[in-house]
């Protein structure tokens, strides 16, 4: 069995195919410079299941990269082991939990509520008295939005 190892050849022959099936310059760019990322770590060395999985360990803990960040680093290392027909190499990526409800500092307090509505029906009303009023060149809309 040919040893797994990734080359510039191999990086090179990713790239194409990401041309070929119309990636965005932005994301050939991400998805190579992630396979680099693996090359490096990887050192030469053949990529193996069990190298796969301590460099995705390796991401997780010394990384300090969010779940989110990995599994972009996981998934373009993944299309580039199906590029080569190393799919016996593809990872599984981080479970993400899903909040419910957002943080407490983003929540707005009764104070920031009541100013908000207080501000859109001001908006409103000057909207409202804009459309009725004969002369609207007159009247500024964006002076409610200065208050």
């Amino acid at each position: 069995m040919k040893e797994k190892i990734v080359t510039e050849q191999n990086i090179a022959r990713f790239e194409k195919e990401l041309k070929k099936s119309e990636k965005t310059p932005n994301t050939i760019h991400k998805y190579v410079r992630d396979v680099r990322k693996l090359q490096t770590y990887a050192d030469g060395r053949g990529l193996t299941r069990d190298l796969m999985i301590a460099y995705k360990k390796e991401l997780e803990e010394q990384g300090g990269y969010k779940a989110n960040s990995i599994n972009s680093f996981l998934t373009a290392i993944n299309r580039f082991c199906i590029v080569m027909k190393w799919n016996d190499l593809c990872i599984k990526t981080i479970k993400v939990q899903r909040t419910a409800f957002e943080n407490e500092e983003k929540e707005l307090t009764m104070e920031e509520y009541k100013r908000m509505v207080s501000t859109a029906s001001r908006q409103r009303n000057q909207q409202d008295f804009c459309r009725r009023s004969p002369e609207p060149a007159s009247v500024s809309v964006n002076s409610a939005t200065s208050m």
